[in-house]
């Protein structure tokens, strides 16, 4: 992230996925998604309209859920490998 932060060489990805306590989270494009890692309901916030997380937007986004679910299972699965704190 860092190369294409500083000088808009490298390569990209379409998401970010991270872990925090007992939170996780994806960053895609406009859209962050959160949810507890024990909880299977994800909120949903668009982050150029919403960048306090107020409104969850997630009933009326189903779709952009699924796609971000999906990409959240690979995150956790490369994640895992590291102890978690909790």
């Amino acid at each position: 992230m860092l190369p294409v932060s500083k000088n808009g060489k490298g390569k990209s990805h379409e998401y970010m996925y991270w872990e925090h306590e007992d939170t996780c989270a994806i960053r895609w494009g406009k859209w962050k998604a959160v949810k507890k890692l024990t909880d299977k309901t994800w909120e949903l916030y668009d982050m150029q309209k919403d960048p306090t997380e107020n409104h969850n937007v997630a009933g009326s986004n189903t779709e952009k859920i699924k796609k971000l679910d999906r990409n959240g299972i690979i995150g956790q699965t490369a994640i895992m490998f590291y102890p978690r704190v909790m």
